[in-house]
């Protein structure tokens, strides 16, 4: 009612409202408004239903995981399968058709399989956890070597590891010349952390090396902060919906700043709802995102959380640029998918950063602030790069809403 209101003052703003007609003609346009949008209501509600589909995927997941049996360390063929679909329709998924042809639009909907079974590949090939013990190829895979009960073994071998490589730093600039032992003693301890039992293995069994180009820092960060795979999808989910918060608003806002969008919205049946529904909907895209990143955190490639993002992210990057090459195809509007991409970028970086200091979380009432732990985590030079690489996006986000929001800017689609 209240956008119909405004679409009567504009089209009566020159009729006279003292005549004797004036509210018969007024309750007429009101009540075939109110006509026409009963009727559209139910086609407003199937298009966002997608969300639906969203939710009782995620439920489904939540059940498998419950079941007795089922393995908690990486998703199963079935649940990577489902965790395709859900990034196809929640995250990668462009609604509409391409020059009318709904055949192409379902298209799409395989090319964002395609693409997440792409990464899955390269991430069976170059994931620290996919990686076998050193002469051992017939060995399991890292990730197969760690049990439930273990992770608190690795996380305390991983800070040993830590405090080794600061106390050899400290020998090379004379800081702790009389370390006991000398710098061979400390040597032959941090070899021994590599030195790995596989599950299952009995006391006497012989241990195996880890690959040389993996610490066992490494092996902690691929496991990710929770022993199973859907608590670290849970907790990846809820850190991108809280880091994605900002990028919703600044989204919504320069897609109805522009007055001649925003003229329109008020005259738009949907248009208050939607402007709702539009922030709703890119927190969707977030936390789904998240945890996506979260359930594949062991399995994606990259030794780092930023790295395990910049992986998915391309590959979403790359689906959305196949849809505005079909979209420039078929002469249709493109809007700004450089923002979303950064953005995207953006919020899984921080949430692949913050999974990193979660994952050595029992050792933040050691530190004075978690980014001293930060520091720690990725031994200073590491993380100068990552504080970097963050900053640069923040930059480039700064630098496309500028350009995109001003005077004869246009909405994001």
């Amino acid at each position: 009612m209240w956008a119909s209101e405004r679409h009567w003052k504009r089209v009566s703003w020159l009729s006279d409202q003292h005549a004797p007609d004036y509210r018969a003609r007024y309750h007429t346009f009101l009540s075939k408004d109110l006509v026409a949008f009963t009727a559209e209501l139910p086609a407003w509600f199937y298009s966002h239903t997608w969300a639906l589909t969203g939710i009782a995927i995620v439920a489904l997941l939540r059940a498998r995981d419950l079941a007795p049996r089922m393995p908690y360390a990486s998703p199963t063929k079935l649940d990577r399968l489902l965790l395709a679909v859900f990034f196809a329709i929640v995250v990668a998924w462009r609604q509409g058709s391409y020059a009318g042809s709904q055949l192409l639009a379902s298209l799409w909907l395989v090319l964002d399989l395609a693409a997440l079974y792409g990464l899955l590949a390269v991430g069976q090939r170059r994931a620290v956890l996919t990686q076998h013990f050193e002469g051992c190829p017939r060995a399991p895979a890292l990730g197969e070597s760690i049990s439930e009960t273990g992770l608190n073994d690795l996380i305390a071998r991983a800070r040993r590891y830590r405090e080794l490589i600061g106390l050899l730093r400290g020998m090379d600039q004379a800081q702790h010349p009389d370390a006991p032992g000398g710098r061979h003693a400390v040597e032959k301890e941090m070899s021994r952390l590599h030195h790995w039992r596989p599950q299952g293995g009995t006391r006497g069994s012989p241990r195996l090396w880890l690959p040389g180009e993996v610490t066992v820092v490494d092996v902690a960060l691929s496991w990710g902060p929770y022993a199973r795979w859907w608590d670290n999808a849970r907790r990846a989910a809820l850190l991108a919906a809280v880091f994605g918060l900002p990028g919703s608003v600044i989204l919504v806002w320069a897609s109805y700043a522009p007055e001649q969008v925003w003229m329109r919205q008020k005259q738009y049946f949907f248009g208050a709802p939607e402007m709702v529904w539009a922030f709703i909907s890119w927190e969707l895209t977030w936390a789904g995102a998240g945890l996506v990143l979260g359930a594949l955190w062991r399995l994606l490639p990259g030794r780092r959380g930023p790295a395990r993002a910049l992986s998915l992210v391309i590959a979403y990057a790359l689906l959305i640029g196949l849809g505005s090459l079909g979209n420039l195809i078929t002469n249709q509007g493109v809007g700004n998918v450089a923002f979303g991409v950064c953005l995207m970028l953006l919020v899984l970086t921080l949430t692949g950063l913050a999974m990193d200091l979660d994952t050595f979380r029992s050792e933040r009432r050691l530190w004075p602030s978690r980014i001293q732990l930060l520091l720690s985590i990725y031994q200073i030079k590491s993380f100068s790069a990552q504080i970097a690489y963050v900053l640069v996006q923040v930059v480039a986000v700064l630098s496309i809403l500028r350009f995109f929001v001003g005077p004869e800017s246009r909405s994001l689609k």
